[in-house]
C-alpha cells in the first residue's frame, strides 16, 4: 500500500511554515507558527489597552484644562459638576485597571 502524501493548496498562507524547505510542514513548525501568532495577538492586545489608558488620562487632562478656560462660564461649570465627577471616576478607573492588571501580569509571569 502506497503512502499518500498530503499537500497544501497553491498559494496557501501555510506554505511559509515549511522553514527547512523539506516539503513537509511538521507539527513542530505548526506549533512554532501558533506560538508566534499568540505572541503577536498578546502584543496587539497590550498595545490597545495601553492606548486606551493614555486616551483616558489625556481626556482627563484635556477636560480639566478646558474647564479652567474662560470659554466655559462659571454657571455651566456648576451644572456640569455632577457629570464631571462621574467622568473623572470612570476615566481614573480605566487608568487604574490598566496599571493594576499590568502589574498583576508582570508578577504572574515571574512565578512561572
Amino acid at each position: 500500500m502506497a503512502v499518500k502524501t498530503k499537500r497544501l493548496q497553491e498559494g496557501s498562507k501555510f506554505n511559509d511554515l515549511d522553514v527547512n524547505n523539506d516539503g513537509v510542514v511538521s507539527d513542530a513548525e505548526m506549533e512554532h507558527y501558533q506560538l508566534a501568532e499568540e505572541v503577536k495577538r498578546q502584543n496587539r492586545k497590550q498595545m490597545h489597552q495601553r492606548n486606551m489608558a493614555w486616551v483616558a488620562l489625556g481626556s482627563m487632562v484635556g477636560f480639566t484644562a478646558v474647564m479652567f478656560t474662560p470659554v466655559i462660564p462659571d454657571e455651566r461649570i456648576q451644572l456640569l459638576s455632577d457629570i464631571s465627577n462621574l467622568f473623572y471616576l470612570a476615566q481614573a478607573g480605566i487608568v487604574g485597571a490598566f496599571m493594576g492588571f499590568a502589574a498583576f501580569d508582570k508578577g504572574g509571569m515571574k512565578s512561572k
